[in-house]
């Protein structure tokens, strides 16, 4: 079952049709981007970074989680924002598979089945603040595995791991 906007359909071309694609206004929001993405490559791994989420997006997140849709899923979310993000901790925590904090602005998602590779590039954070917001997707695999590698890095050597238990 599809949780996308049918609007999403209007704003954007399918992947196969169009590999990379731009986006600037305030209509695409990062969760309803993520299902439209998932509608196409089904069931996917998924890591997100951000500067600052909210309860909307993971909650979110999560419900496409329970309908099997997101097999395994990491977030990075930015250490300074974290005294922000103190109310959200638990449910970050029950919604990603990994929660890790560095010192990160940057706001990708990466969606991958295996077959397709899927890289968003955006200047939104996971809240909706009604503000015109750019976004690009691509489907290069080189892009992909190339943010994909620079990630794992900040996640292996430069990350502190968010431990459910402790909370």
């Amino acid at each position: 079952m599809s949780r996308t906007h049918r609007y999403y359909y209007d704003l954007l071309k399918p992947l196969q049709e169009a590999p990379d694609q731009v986006y600037l206004g305030k209509r695409l929001h990062l969760a309803g981007l993520l299902s439209w993405i998932i509608d196409q490559t089904g069931p996917a791994d998924v890591t997100v970074t951000t500067f600052s989420t909210s309860d909307d997006f993971l909650c979110s997140f999560r419900r496409l989680k329970e309908d099997a849709l997101i097999k395994s899923s990491t977030l990075l979310c930015d250490m300074k924002a974290t005294a922000k993000q103190l109310p959200l901790l638990r449910l970050m925590g029950n919604t990603f598979d990994n929660v890790h904090f560095a010192e990160n602005h940057s706001k990708l998602m990466l969606v991958s089945n295996g077959v397709m590779n899927v890289s968003v590039i955006t200047s939104q954070n996971q809240t909706y603040g009604g503000r015109n917001e750019s976004t690009y997707i691509t489907t290069s695999l080189p892009v992909f595995l190339k943010l994909r590698e620079q990630l794992e890095d900040i996640i292996e050597n430069n990350s502190i791991r968010y431990n459910k238990w402790q909370t």
